[in-house]
């Protein structure tokens, strides 16, 4: 047998055919052994077998955290009829007693830098003359000191022009209209007239 293979080409290449077959065999089955273990990167994450698990419920002997509702610095103040407002903090003393005796509040927010203001300013004091009327002027900068009555009516720029009824007209809580921007003297006065106007619904068109 030696002799054939050291003499015999025919017989080496058999012998060597067979070899190769067998180690090809072998590595396929180790590769496939290998495919079959799952790399530890598939199962990161997971938890291990009989490991503990936090309880998520809640213990009902403890209270839950109470939310803190932040309440405003001035309180909403309703007025029924007949009944008066309390000065404090966003309502100066001498706009509450006007309110308290039964005169429409002229409130007007301007920009001492605006030209346009100063001009509603100077159509607005006529108005002081009447004596169911308390005008106040208010600087921009100043307007927190009024906030009960400015945060009310949401002013949001200068010129403001804010008219509170009269007590004797509000059915409730006191009520307020406001405008914005230039108004002439007549525009003034209109504004004023709607709030002390206690008559029936005008119509806005000819009947």
């Amino acid at each position: 047998m030696r002799k054939a293979l050291n003499e015999n080409p025919q017989v080496q290449l058999a012998v060597l055919g067979v070899v190769g077959v067998l180690f090809a065999l072998i590595m396929f089955t180790m590769v496939l052994k290998k495919d079959e273990v799952p790399p530890d990167a598939a199962i990161t994450g997971a938890p291990p077998a009989g490991s503990a698990v936090p309880d998520a419920t809640v213990d009902p002997a403890v209270p839950a955290p109470a939310t803190s509702v932040p309440s405003p610095d001035t309180p909403p103040v309703k007025v029924g009829p007949g009944s008066k407002v309390k000065p404090g903090k966003g309502l100066p003393k001498p706009v509450a007693a006007a309110y308290n005796s039964d005169k429409a509040v002229v409130l007007l927010v301007i920009d001492p830098a605006g030209i346009s203001d100063r001009a509603v300013e100077a159509y607005t004091k006529r108005l002081d003359s009447r004596a169911n009327v308390a005008v106040f002027i208010v600087d921009t900068e100043d307007i927190s000191r009024y906030s009960r009555i400015t945060e009310g009516v949401n002013v949001s720029q200068a010129p403001a022009l804010v008219v509170v009824q009269p007590k004797e007209n509000a059915k409730g809580a006191p009520l307020a209209a406001v405008s914005y921007g230039f108004r002439n003297a007549k525009s003034v006065e209109i504004a004023l007239e709607d709030a002390l106007y206690t008559g029936p619904q005008r119509q806005s068109f000819p009947e």
